[in-house]
Parts: structure tokens; sequence; C-alpha cells
């Protein structure tokens, strides 16, 4: 890639706020109701081959839906199987804001910055929406109060 990488640049804007549920058929029907959300996707993650917890294989899937109210997007994860991030937060925390959600370009890059400065990946993969895209949970939660999700960004052919 031609452009300059600039750590700045890759935080500007978050794209989604994730929020972790035990029952997310209730909180959308909430957020819906009562909030006046639309929902805009809804579903489970499919299978995969290549998803990793704490660096090692994990057949993890969630429900999932994606809500929003003019230019607020919402995602809510209820876990179904497997260890995984969410389900690790809900022990620990209950229900509420999981993750800040970044989309990428310079992927690698920013995944090296952030491991540079101590944190971990804990769970990644890659998109069943965009072919090809990966996309990963850094451990961020003690420092900031939540995780820090990276979506990679593809360019355009």
């Amino acid at each position: 890639m031609s452009e300059k990488f600039d750590i700045r640049d890759q935080f500007e804007h978050y794209t989604h706020v994730g929020i972790a549920v035990r029952d997310l058929d209730k909180y959308v029907k909430l957020m819906t109701e009562v909030l006046g959300y639309t929902v805009a996707n809804y579903g489970q993650t499919p299978d995969s081959p290549d998803k990793r917890y704490n660096g090692e294989y994990e057949d993890f899937a969630f429900k999932l839906a994606f809500i929003y109210r003019g230019d607020q997007m919402l995602e809510l994860l209820e876990p179904i199987r497997g260890r995984n991030v969410i389900s690790e937060y809900l022990d620990r925390c209950g229900e509420g804001l999981h993750h800040f959600n970044y989309n990428v370009h310079h992927y690698t890059e920013v995944l090296e910055h952030l491991k540079s400065k101590g944190y971990k990946i804990i769970m990644e993969g890659t998109s069943f929406r965009v072919p090809g895209a990966r996309w990963a949970y850094i451990d961020t939660m003690d420092d900031f109060g939540f995780d820090v999700e990276l979506f990679e960004l593809k360019d355009e052919e």
C-alpha cells in the first residue's frame, strides 16, 4: 500500500459498539420497541476453520444483530458455543459494553503497534461478509474498560 501509515488515522472513528448479551431476542425487542433502533442484520456466525481464541483454534459461535439509529450502529452478541471473548466477558462482568470496532486499512501495522504497547490478540478470524478480510479482538479491557476490535478494510481492485 502506497499511503503512509500513521496510527492516529486508524482510530479516528469507531464503526460500531459491541454489547454482550445473554438473550439476543430480548435485547433486539427492547432496543427496537423502546429506543427506536432498526435491525440491519440478524443471524448467526457461520462455521469457519480459522477462528482462534488465545492463539488456538476454537469452534465458537454467536447469535448477533446489528441495529442502528441514525448514524449509531450497535452489535449485540449472544454466545452459542465454544470459548470466546463474549462468554468470558459475561461471566466476569455481566451484560454490557464489550468493544469498540475500528475498520482499518493498515491491519497488520495496527496489530503490531498494539502488540508493541503490550496488548495481545485474544480472538481472531476472517470475515464471512468480506472475503479475505481479517478481524481481531485486542485485550484492552483492563486499561480502557472495553476491548478493541479491528476489522481489515480491503481496497477495491
